[in-house]
């Protein structure tokens, strides 16, 4: 072994080798040793700083995702029981939910009634039980666009498309509309999301998993969905839009309206 390969196995790099045989001092020699050892266990403080940086992002990231989603679905499902409470006004005085029979009512609430759940839930701003379009709003990925903009003057502002998230549920009578009511039994969902068909399809990632809805009695709900079509299934395997027998709905036959979007 060469006195060079012998210090190159000591740490030393060809820089300070070549400065050694140059004639440079052992004092200065040790101060450029020292330097470059120091650059070096920076580097690798740096490195291993990286690492434990990117194992943290890897952990937390989907965690604060999850908790994203689970405050996403409790703000939602917030601003639908602040819905409800306004449409049990209405109930009081109508003695229902928004439907066509109210809104033939009165000259201001006629142009609410549709096919989406925007044309009914518009009565309660319309019938003066509501001031803001806010509260309809619902945070999820299948509304990227909802924007209320609070402007409900002249009444065909009111809730228009992109400004409400929640689909309403009401059912056919005679081929009419008919709004449920308190009477009605409590566990049935009157306002869901984030629904994107009448069949009852959720969109699965907003609310982590789940779909919310709240039922006849105001209470909240966040129920798994099936992985296989995105429903709501009960207990006795059948979906929450089922209809007939061993279903919530009986032989009743439900409405589900969809938000404008």
């Amino acid at each position: 072994m060469t006195f060079d390969t012998h210090l190159l196995g000591f740490g030393m790099s060809e820089k300070s080798i070549t400065s050694m045989e140059n004639g440079i001092s052992h004092e200065e020699w040790e101060t450029d040793f020292r330097g470059e050892r120091k650059s070096w266990l920076r580097a690798k403080h740096l490195l291993w700083f990286l690492i434990a940086l990117g194992a943290t992002t890897l952990i937390f990231v989907p965690f604060v995702k999850t908790q994203g989603r689970i405050m996403d679905m409790s703000h939602s499902l917030s601003n639908g029981r602040a819905v409800f409470a306004c449409m049990m006004d209405f109930e009081n005085d109508f003695g229902h939910f928004p439907d066509d029979i109210s809104a033939s009512s009165s000259a201001k609430m006629k142009i609410f009634r549709g096919e989406f759940s925007n044309d009914y839930l518009g009565q309660l701003i319309a019938g003066g039980y509501l001031r803001s379009e806010e509260i309809f709003c619902v945070s999820a990925k299948a509304f990227p666009r909802q924007q209320p903009d609070d402007v409900i003057s002249p009444p065909d502002r009111i809730l228009e498309k992109n400004e409400c998230g929640f689909a309403y549920v009401m059912r056919e009578v005679q081929a009419m509309r008919q709004g449920l009511s308190s009477s009605d039994p409590r566990y049935l969902p009157l306002l869901v999301t984030p629904l994107v068909n009448r069949w009852g399809s959720f969109e699965r990632t907003s609310f982590q998993h789940c779909g919310g809805m709240i039922c006849i009695d105001g209470t909240a709900k966040a129920e798994h969905l099936r992985r296989s079509d995105n429903k709501i299934v009960l207990k006795n395997g059948l979906t929450l839009f089922d209809t007939g027998s061993g279903t919530v709905w009986g032989n009743v036959k439900p409405v589900v309206l969809l938000p404008e979007r």
